[in-house]
């Protein structure tokens, strides 16, 4: 992968490490909603005062969250917009991004090829 900014660079690798030690064993296979709630908030908090988890583009650490919690936000779309509501707003802006990504008109620092395997099929939050 290709970064500008290797302080980027690092901010990134922190949050894949975060997703793969915090998320992703309480998300699958079943969330665990007690500790997922913990880790959305985090993340709410530091959406607070950003549009991007990491710098002021979106980066590999926005697309690779994003993924990981588009299911269970869409299934707990009330309880989200209720407590996160940064994780909402992100979450639009970042669907956004990777539709725009994926027709090739603008890039995702961080990101030069994303391929997901089985994935379940993009979701559109309804609010």
């Amino acid at each position: 992968m290709f970064v500008k900014d290797t302080a980027v660079q690092l901010l990134v690798d922190q949050w894949v490490s975060y997703c793969a030690t915090d998320l992703c064993p309480n998300l699958f296979p079943a969330p665990k909603t007690e500790v997922v709630n913990r880790c959305l908030h985090h993340i709410n908090v530091s959406l607070a005062s950003s549009s991007f988890i990491v710098a002021k583009a979106c980066s590999a650490a926005d697309v690779l969250i994003y993924f990981l919690l588009q299911g269970y936000i869409t299934d707990n779309m009330k309880m989200a917009i209720g407590s996160n509501p940064h994780v909402v707003r992100w979450m639009q802006l970042i669907e956004g991004h990777v539709i725009v990504y994926a027709f090739g008109k603008k890039g995702v620092e961080g990101l030069t090829r994303v391929e997901f395997v089985g994935l379940p099929a993009a979701v559109t939050p309804e609010l």
